[in-house]
């Protein structure tokens, strides 16, 4: 087969090789042994950007360039003179070693294969060789070429393989080899740049390459240009945007080396490579990483959207913007405008709904080239013409939870256009970085409005009221009249809930909070302030007469039963109500209105419920005391102004004392001594009652193990000590209370725990779980005030109950024969027959004793006997031994 005299030209200029060593074979032997010879020594074959090695007849390496160190791992000095170290990944195939069994002038061409770099890695190979044909007095042997392809497609790979012989070698490697004389015109190269830039060779040679590069590179280019000319063996890389046949331009790096010293070459010996496609990858992943550290950091939605808009403009020809749609009103808004015509934008406000039935799908790609050509946009080209719009396409921003569309990715260009591969997937990656921040945006609007509102109502819960509220007290110097805040409460709404179940209970504030809400005035503002508690407040309030408004509007709504599935209810309100400019001319803070509005309520509660009251002096007096009272209660055991009293309780079998009661007292340091009733409400809601009464029960077990201690010899006391609900409700009581009892070894059948009635009205379950908790530890459970609860007989079969205190309002109309409080012989009557013991309290005169006698009553306590002491006196007592 004839060699092409071009070819064999270049390959000798290349080489170095005589042209009397010419052979007819495609390498012929005589070229390929002057390789061996000459040429693998030459500057051009050691820099080829292939690996050439030979081979000589004993199979030991004879040259081994620069590219074949590059490809296999191993340096020449590691290889001259040894066996190659080339090891075949298929078993059996080694196209060097079959070639040794050939006669001189056999070649192989283009056979692709893989070898193990030094590294153990494979390398793909596209390998073709020739065995030299002995001449006379010359060396025998193999000349191979191999090309590195690993990183190519398995297309082109095969491609190449297809279409790789010795004549295009060099010619069709994946850089494009290039020679340039010092002006920067194209003397030679090694191939087309047809699939780079779209130029065939017969136009890019001659031509001076600066006139291809970016005008803005241009002088760049120069620069380097001028600085490689000056030092022989000077190199340098740079990537630089080239203009394409077509017009637009590519990244293409360039890699360059003076060669002018090297008489062979004489030139700037230049690769090219289009990188194109992975800068724009790289530069397309950093961008949107850009925007995911928008949405990480919760920028704002239109900030994040914007960066949106930059990214597909930057990486691609057209103006964009991003379009929202409205769920509810499937209108599309502008979330950033890009580049683009806010005025152009609104003609996607007039898009009908479904857009599907008019010719638009949403839900996928849509192009339109030309406006004006598209009878789907006719309407609007010509307005679009005049800001400067020809046609465009969109990509729907689709949710990456339920798949429902969010919006549009749209852009615009000047002229007819048909958006390419590339840029369709900028927008893709637009579209769902979007999507993420869209969604995003709606997740913390709804954890927003979550943590502002009501679970069960849907109205503005405490946070958003006190917002409201001082808002609104910040607007009253602007406008006229007062803000008034209105505490509405409803009257057993317990009841309800114990009675028809909770579900019941909350629908029934659902539709209290939706009466109320129709009733008051548009302006004002209503809200859920926990429980069965809401708030309105209203601004503008020129006289009281305007909350007597809103406040008969809503006893007339009341007048209406609530629908409760099968169930139909009445309920009441008490309302309170604090006005910021009172009469007293003081001003009050938000906190402050709602605290007075909640007494007045109290208040009106207290009244009778279903009524109104107004704050006023006096509620504002008893309220600075209340006030007072919580802020010292906090300090007071702390300051040791606390002290325990003691009252005895008879045995009124014997007469003797078998028990004390313990009492608090509180040595307030500007009040003087207070009594329970005049502090313990406010511990109870402030919740200080809990550490309070832990205090009390220890010191209460400490004093009798002094007692118990001092009189080894006496019957050890009972003690008695009061537990507010706050304390049942607490955590781990009953354990608490044994580990007390172990402290001061005070065995647990002689301290008795005292509740209120009323507790046991809360929460049947779970005061039953923790009353049968105490028993369990060994305490007695008696019932204080017993008689003036609600069904208070019932609870004697349900609770552990041991004794029932029978309250001095029964107690007191009791005569010597025992007549006169037939509640009092129900009580005692019914104790017994329980096998419970009945107390009696408030004892203050001897008749009331005699009667009580009469009746068969187990014990009793009060000022006829004693009044509570402090522990010196109470002993003075004991050893008194007195009896009644």
């Amino acid at each position: 087969m004839a060699v092409d005299p071009d070819l064999q030209a270049k390959v000798l200029a290349v080489s170095g090789a005589s042209p009397d060593l010419v052979d007819d074979p495609p390498i012929g032997a005589a070229t390929a042994q002057a390789f061996v010879a000459v040429g693998v020594e030459s500057p051009a074959a050691q820099l080829a950007p292939v690996a050439i090695i030979s081979i000589g007849e004993t199979g030991l390496v004879q040259s081994w360039n620069q590219a074949a160190a590059r490809v296999f791992g191993w340096a020449q000095d590691e290889v001259i003179g040894r066996r190659p170290p080339l090891v075949f990944t298929e078993p059996g195939t080694d196209p060097l070693a079959e070639l040794t069994e050939r006669p001189g002038g056999a070649t192989i061409q283009a056979v692709a294969c893989s070898v193990l770099h030094r590294d153990r890695r494979p390398v793909h190979l596209l390998l073709s060789a020739t065995r030299i044909r002995p001449e006379a007095g010359g060396a025998s042997g193999i000349v191979a070429f191999a090309s590195d392809v690993t990183a190519a497609r398995e297309s082109e790979i095969a491609t190449t393989a297809a279409n790789h012989r010795w004549r295009h070698l060099l010619m069709n490697i994946s850089d494009t080899i290039t020679i340039m004389d010092g002006s920067g015109k194209l003397k030679e190269t090694t191939g087309e740049l047809t699939d780079i830039l779209g130029y065939p060779s017969d136009q890019w040679k001659g031509s001076n390459g600066f006139d291809f590069i970016h005008p803005d590179e241009r002088a760049r280019a120069g620069e380097l240009w001028t600085l490689l000319l000056a030092e022989p063996g000077a190199e340098f890389s740079e990537v630089l945007r080239t203009r394409h046949a077509d017009g637009h331009y590519e990244l293409i790096e360039y890699t360059a080396a003076n060669m002018f010293d090297d008489p062979v070459i004489d030139g700037m010996v230049m690769t090219t490579r289009n990188v194109t496609r992975e800068k724009r990858a790289e530069g397309l992943l950093a961008d949107e990483a850009k925007v995911l550290e928008l949405i990480a950091r919760d920028a704002p939605l239109p900030e994040t959207l914007a960066a949106v808009s930059e990214l597909v403009e930057f990486h691609g020809e057209g103006g964009t913007a991003v379009l929202l749609l409205d769920p509810e009103t499937h209108a599309l808004t502008a979330g950033s405008t890009g580049s683009v015509s806010p005025t152009f934008l609104k003609i996607w406000r007039r898009v009908p709904w479904p857009p599907e039935t008019h010719g638009f799908d949403l839900t996928r790609l849509a192009v339109v080239e030309d406006f004006a050509a598209d009878p789907r946009t006719q309407a609007f080209a010509e307005h679009a013409a005049r800001l400067g719009i020809v046609g465009g396409y969109s990509v729907p921003i689709r949710s990456n939870r339920t798949e429902d569309i969010l919006g549009l990715v749209s852009t615009h260009y000047a002229e007819a256009h048909t958006p390419t591969d590339d840029e369709r997937k900028v927008s893709e990656v637009a579209a769902n970085l979007a999507a993420i921040a869209i969604e995003r945006d709606q997740w913390r609007r709804s954890l927003t409005h979550q943590a502002r509102h009501d679970p069960v109502t849907g109205l503005p819960n405490r946070a958003a009221i006190r917002d409201h509220l001082d808002a609104a007290l910040a607007r009253q110097d602007d406008t006229d009249g007062a803000v008034a805040v209105m505490f509405i409460d409803l009257d057993r709404f317990k009841v309800v809930n114990d009675s028809l179940g909770h579900a019941a209970g909350d629908l029934l504030l659902v539709r209290f909070a939706g009466r109320l809400s129709n009733l008051v005035r548009p302006d004002d503002f209503v809200g859920h302030f926990g429980a069965d508690g809401f708030i309105v407040i209203l601004e503008g309030v020129g006289d009281r007469e305007d909350v007597r408004f809103v406040t008969h509007r809503l006893e007339v709504a009341l007048g209406e039963p609530f629908a409760l599935e099968e169930n139909e209810v009445y309920v009441s309100a008490s309302v309170g109500v604090a006005i910021c400019s009172d009469v007293d001319g003081v001003t009050d803070s938000g906190d402050e209105l709602i605290q007075h509005a909640d007494a007045a309520m109290f208040r009106a509660k207290e009244l009778g419920r279903g009524r109104m009251e107004i704050f006023d002096r006096a509620m504002r007096r008893r309220a600075s005391e209340r006030l007072r009272i919580d802020r010292d209660l906090r300090t007071a055991i702390d300051r040791g102004e606390f002290e325990v009293h003691y009252q005895p309780e008879i045995d009124l079998a014997s007469g003797a004392v078998v028990g004390v009661e313990a009492l608090l007292r509180w040595n307030h340091p500007a009040l003087g001594l207070l009594l329970p009733e005049d502090f313990l409400d406010v511990a109870e809601d402030t919740g200080v009652i809990v550490s309070i009464g832990t205090w009390v029960l220890e010191q209460a077990l400490a004093q009798g193990h002094a007692w118990a201690s001092a009189a080894p010899d006496e019957p050890v006391l009972t003690l008695a000590v009061n537990l507010s609900g706050r304390q049942l409700n607490s955590p781990g009581l009953a354990a608490q209370i044994s580990g007390v009892l172990t402290r001061f070894d005070w065995p647990a059948d002689r301290l008795v725990v005292e509740l209120d009635e009323g507790v046991l009205t809360d929460d049947h379950e779970a005061t039953l779980e923790v009353l049968t908790q105490l028993r369990e530890v060994g305490v007695k459970i008696a019932i204080d005030d017993f008689g003036t609860g609600f069904s208070s007989l019932s609870y004697l079969h349900r609770f552990p109950v041991d004794i029932v205190k029978i309250d001095q309002s029964f107690v007191v109309n009791i005569e010597a024969d025992g007549t006169g409080s037939p509640v009092v012989t129900a009580i005692v009557h019914m104790a017994h027959a329980l096998d419970i013991v009945a107390a009696a309290e408030g004892v203050e005169e001897a008749q009331q004793l005699a009667g009580l006698r009469e009746l068969g009553c187990d014990r009793a306590q009060g000022f006829l006997f004693s009044g509570a002491l402090p522990a010196g006196s109470l002993h003075d007592l004991l050893l008194e031994r007195a009896t009644w």
